[in-house]
This record gives C-alpha cells, sequence and structure tokens, in this order.
C-alpha cells in the first residue's frame, strides 16, 4: 500500500469526519509496534489502528478488535498523558507524511491543556511523538544527535527540514519528469508523480475511489492501477486498510538496531 502525503491527505478529512470532538477512552498495545486508540462519541466507541512498523505502518479506523497482548514503557506513557482527553481534531502538517492528533484534556492543577500526538509515517522511519508547548513530552523512538533534530523528552519538537513545497498547487513549466515532482514536492510518491506526468493535472483536483488491485494486493486512495486488472473498491480509507492481508515479519526495536551499528563500529 502506498501511504503517501495525498493518502493522507484525504485520510485526515475521514478520521476529523469520525473523531472530532471524541474522547480517548482506552489505550492499549497488540504488538511491538501497533497501538489500538479507543473513542467514544455520541453513544459509540470506534477503535483506530496505528501501526509503526516498517512494512505496515499507517493510522485508521478498524472494525478488527486485537486482544491487548503487550504492554512498554511508552504505552504507559500514553496512557498517562492522553487518555481522557478531547480529541479537538486531526491535521496533516503541510502536505508531508505527518498526522498531528491535537487533544485537549483538563488538569486539576492546569486547568485545560493542549497536547499533540503526532504520527511520523515514513515507513522504517515512523515514529510517534507526544509534545506540549513545542516540547517533546515523550517520543516512542528516541534519539539524540551533536547537533540538529533531537528526538528526546524536554527537546524543543521540529518537523523534519526539508526544501519541498505543498503539493497543492504544482507549477508544470517547471517539471521535466516524475521525478522533479517528487523532488520539489512534499507527500508525493512515486506512483502518483507518474500519474501526474501522464494526466497534467493538479491534485486537489483528483477524486479518490480507494481501490486494491486483487492480483498484486497493491492498493491506493483512487484507481491508479490497469483498467484490465480485476480490483475491489471501498467505501472509505479505513476500510480499505482495514482490509489488506497483513504481512508478519519480526519486528526489529529501535535499541537492537542502535546496538548492532554500535557494535559493527566497534
Amino acid at each position: 500500500m502506498v501511504f503517501d502525503g495525498f493518502f493522507i491527505y484525504h485520510l485526515v478529512q475521514e478520521l476529523n469526519n469520525e473523531l472530532e470532538k471524541a474522547r480517548l477512552e482506552k489505550i492499549y498495545q497488540t504488538n511491538e509496534m501497533s497501538f489500538v486508540f479507543v473513542f467514544y462519541l455520541r453513544g459509540q466507541r470506534r477503535f483506530m489502528n496505528l501501526n509503526l512498523s516498517s512494512h505496515n505502518f499507517g493510522a485508521y479506523l478498524t472494525k478488527k478488535k486485537d486482544e491487548s497482548t503487550f504492554n512498554s514503557q511508552f504505552l504507559i506513557s500514553l496512557k498517562r498523558n492522553l487518555e481522557g482527553a478531547i480529541l479537538q481534531n486531526v491535521s496533516q502538517y503541510q502536505t508531508d507524511r505527518v498526522m498531528i492528533f491535537n487533544f485537549i484534556m483538563n488538569d486539576f492543577i492546569d486547568g485545560s491543556v493542549s497536547k499533540q500526538l503526532v504520527f511520523e509515517a515514513m515507513g522504517r522511519h515512523s515514529n510517534l511523538l507526544i509534545t506540549k508547548d513545542e516540547l517533546i513530552v515523550d517520543t516512542f523512538k528516541k534519539m539524540f544527535f551533536a547537533e540538529g533534530r533531537q528526538l528526546i523528552p524536554q527537546a524543543k519538537f521540529e518537523f523534519f527540514p526539508t526544501t519541498k513545497l505543498p503539493f497543492l498547487a504544482i507549477d508544470y513549466s517547471k517539471i521535466f519528469s516524475y521525478k522533479d515532482i517528487i523532488d520539489q514536492y512534499m507527500g508525493v510518491s512515486p506512483i502518483l508523480a507518474k500519474y501526474l506526468i501522464e494526466h497534467n493535472i493538479q491534485i486537489p483536483d483528483i477524486k479518490i475511489n480507494p481501490t486494491k488491485q486483487i492480483g498484486s494486493k497493491k492498493s491506493y486512495v483512487f484507481d491508479i492501477f490497469d483498467q484490465k486488472e480485476e480490483k475491489k473498491y471501498y467505501s472509505t480509507i479505513s476500510k480499505l486498510k482495514d482490509d489488506q492481508d497483513i504481512e508478519q515479519k519480526v519486528s526489529v526495536s529501535s535499541h537492537q538496531i542502535f546496538i548492532e551499528k554500535q557494535i559493527k563500529k566497534l
């Protein structure tokens, strides 16, 4: 599945329609890289999967109720900071692969407090951060560097630095190949860039139609596949994401990767 900025652009609208002003009732963890957020709104519970694994990263509403079988320090932090809060809205950072869940909660001392859950949906670099007042409260992956962007508690939160432009208005006079679109505009995947070059169309003008190609099991937010292939269409993006076959892979923690790299250096 191609989970690019355009996919997120429409997914954010879908999540807002279903979850805006909902209370975050419960958070649990199903495996090392996957969390389930249980929201309560107008007498109904809605379940949202948020997965950080490199082969299945994404956030979407689900009808599947996986069991709570895992515990972690970050789950404890999520519960302490966000359970009971009201989801004000979901937004996207410009047109990048970043989703921001904006929460409001009442604190006995500080009164109304705003916190954000920032999901950086970037493949093997995917991360989940809790922020408050532009500072990192906690982060799933913690990394410290001599300079630049820091991923540790109490560090100032910064988005990934980029010189790319939002894809809302593409200047085709400066485009000579699909790679130019990828290099100049954030959130554009190769499959989308090739479609844009062929049709010379602005991204906001594309009508979504969540589609899965049956043979290859590839899927996207609109029908971008060969017309000769058998396909299945979905009424929502979440239903498309929820119907995928999840490939089970052995996950490797960021700590293990760090240790192995240090050993290799030594």
